[in-house]
């Protein structure tokens, strides 16, 4: 029983020191800052179409 928890603590010290999923986990955080990014900008992009549409709207409608 002993030497199974010695066996255990030590597998869990070593997952704790390795570093194998740290790529993963900073690939994550940018892709999280990039959406969060693009999801604020879009309320801006979006007024500025509806801008657009509006003002080619009235180009149409004051020509014919």
């Amino acid at each position: 029983m002993n030497n199974r928890m010695i066996a255990t603590w030590s597998k869990i010290r070593d997952l704790m020191a390795s570093e194998k999923g740290q790529d993963l986990v900073e690939y994550s955080m940018a892709f999280s800052v990039i959406a969060l990014g693009t999801v604020a900008g879009m309320s801006s992009v979006a007024t500025a179409v509806v801008g657009v549409f509006a003002t080619i709207t009235a180009l149409f409608t004051s020509n014919f």
